[in-house]
């Protein structure tokens, strides 16, 4: 199905491709895992697993440090204040 969807820019990714990824929370070191992505019209959230508990980190340039799709994981150092 994939390959009939066009290729994708850089800095561009589909849903189904970041759903399941590890993310690593590099402020204090935790990991968690995509559960899925939202978007309530400001921009795109991913609703993240972390510690028995469901978070949603924004998808920006300004949370997400790196997004490494070969290896399933995103890096990310949340700028709000919802894993402290």
């Amino acid at each position: 199905r994939k390959k009939y969807l066009p290729n994708t820019k850089n800095n561009e990714y589909y849903v189904d491709d970041l759903i399941g990824c590890k993310i690593i929370i590099e402020k204090n070191n935790k990991i968690g895992k995509i559960t899925d992505i939202k978007n309530f019209g400001a921009g795109d959230l991913l609703e993240v697993k972390l510690d028995n508990k469901i978070v949603l980190i924004p998808f920006n340039n300004e949370n997400i440090i790196s997004v490494k799709l070969d290896k399933k994981e995103i890096i990310a150092n949340p700028i709000l204040g919802i894993l402290d």
